[in-house]
């Protein structure tokens, strides 16, 4: 007989044990980590070595290319939120320092491995670059996730305390979402590059194009959110098709945000895939635009409220939803979407990327040495980029100027520095895609491994017992 319906076969015992341990350990090595140190996601990537392919096997496959599907689409919504929370004119204000910050990150890590590859570890110079180019981008998911996992809490925030400084509104953490978005660019440049140089005469993209046409696209994606008119422009379109949505269709707020966020996200995403550019880029402009969005409704909402002082603050008690007050996409998000990404999609993701580390074939005499230098030359590389926060010109518009001079810009110099540390998706893509001699892949593994690792713990650590300090003075 034959039907056009997939057959319906009932679960193995162990084929259910081994999923639903699976999505349970990562949840709670996610905790654990979290209490501790603020980077929960470094015990996804432990899960994910663990089940995965890399030590035990335990999942098939087929499975591990459906929790990377997944698992991407935790990572858009986290790139996603954290567009939610970009404060644009701040953004703007940083963009400067930003671009110059992105370009050492990448600039460093690519000529240190040209040199110690190639002039002391003896490996080719296309092996060399290649390498260079996978540890030059800073993983965009793991950046947003620390910032969202370090941001305060208002549940554990006692009414009597004042509630902790979001570092995602501040200016150091815009500079670092800045730096790593522009990281994630030319991260995709390198990818379209590396195939072209590697083989020149494949069926490839010219190399003009594969330069030019992600740079063009994401410029021209950058400039809907910095130019003021198109700005404003698309914010009025989208608050008026908001409010059409919510009379025409007799939807509560909350439900017609959430429909414009899933339809805006998807078609963002996918013309920026089909233009050339990252859809990480297309899912962090939507956010921004929605974002803009909210700040307009709140204060054309604060304005009905108090029209003879739109400043005076609204009171909402804690104990109303977001079904009985003025909702916004960011409650929308949080309320709909925002539980099943931290739960699920977001952890995938990370084990998705454990998956990933042939951490087995890591483990032998030559490989450990040449990888741990190689690791910490990288770490080195990376953590360059926090000494132009030393040295970069500040002007305080509206803010206090710290007496301290400088010395109030150490710890945050040190956040951004560790920070940018972090590596990951783009990571792993460019080093399959450079068709590494072994030795080249393993090594370009270890330095991926470790500062995947250490990233997220230092930032997470350096929050934890330095908050105030990071966010002290003229970059708070």
């Amino acid at each position: 007989m034959s039907v056009r319906a997939a057959i319906y076969h009932e679960p193995a015992l162990p084929e259910i044990l081994v999923a639903s341990s699976y999505l349970y350990l990562l949840n709670v090595a996610g905790w654990l980590v979290e209490k501790t140190c603020h980077a929960g996601l470094v015990g996804n990537i432990v899960i994910g070595i663990i089940y995965g392919t890399p030590l035990s096997g335990i999942l098939q496959p087929v499975w591990e290319a459906t929790l990377w599907l997944l698992g991407y689409i935790g990572l858009i919504l986290i790139v996603f939120e954290g567009g939610l929370h970009t404060d644009l004119d701040l953004f703007r204000e940083n963009v400067v320092l930003s671009i110059v910050t992105a370009s050492t990150g990448i600039a460093a890590p690519i000529g240190l491995t040209l040199l110690l590859f190639h002039f002391g570890f003896h490996l080719s110079l296309m092996d060399s670059f290649a390498a260079g180019a996978a540890l030059a981008a800073t993983s965009l998911g793991t950046t947003f996730a620390v910032l969202e996992s370090s941001a305060p809490n208002p549940k554990e925030t006692s009414s009597e305390i004042s509630t902790p400084t979001d570092i995602r509104h501040t200016r150091i953490g815009c500079t670092l979402l800045a730096a790593a978005l522009i990281d994630d660019i030319l991260g995709l440049v390198l990818a379209a590059v590396i195939p072209s140089i590697r083989n020149p005469d494949g069926e490839h993209k010219p190399l003009a194009e594969a330069i030019a046409r992600p740079i063009g696209v994401s410029i021209a994606l950058f400039l809907l959110v910095e130019i003021s008119p198109i700005r404003r422009t698309l914010v009025a379109c989208l608050s008026m098709v908001q409010r059409q949505a919510r009379s025409r269709l007799r939807l509560d707020v909350i439900s017609v945000c959430t429909l414009l966020i899933v339809t805006t996200l998807s078609g963002m995403v996918a013309a920026a895939h089909y233009a050339g550019a990252s859809v990480l880029l297309g899912a962090w402009v939507t956010g921004a635009m929605l974002g803009e969005v909210d700040r307009a409704e709140k204060g054309r909402h604060d304005q009905e409220l108090h029209p003879t002082n739109p400043q005076l603050p609204e009171i909402v008690s804690e104990s109303q939803s977001p079904r009985t007050t003025p909702s916004t996409f960011l409650a929308a998000f949080k309320y709909h979407i925002a539980p099943i990404q931290n739960l699920i999609l977001a952890p995938l993701f990370f084990g998705a990327i454990g998956t990933a580390i042939p951490f087995l074939d890591l483990w032998t005499g030559r490989i450990i040495w040449r990888g741990i230098i190689y690791s910490v030359l990288m770490v080195i590389a990376k953590m360059i980029v926090g000494v132009w926060i030393l040295v970069w010109p500040v002007t305080n518009k509206g803010r206090t100027q710290n007496p301290n001079g400088r010395s109030s810009s150490i710890y945050p110099a040190l956040l951004l520095a560790i920070a940018m540390v972090s590596r990951g998706e783009i990571s792993l893509l460019i080093a399959q895609l450079g068709k590494l001699s072994d030795e080249a892949y393993q090594l370009t593994m270890w330095a991926i491994l470790l500062c995947t690792i250490l990233g997220p713990l230092g930032t997470g650590l350096l929050l934890k017992w330095k908050r105030e300090e990071c966010l002290a003075g003229q970059w708070g």
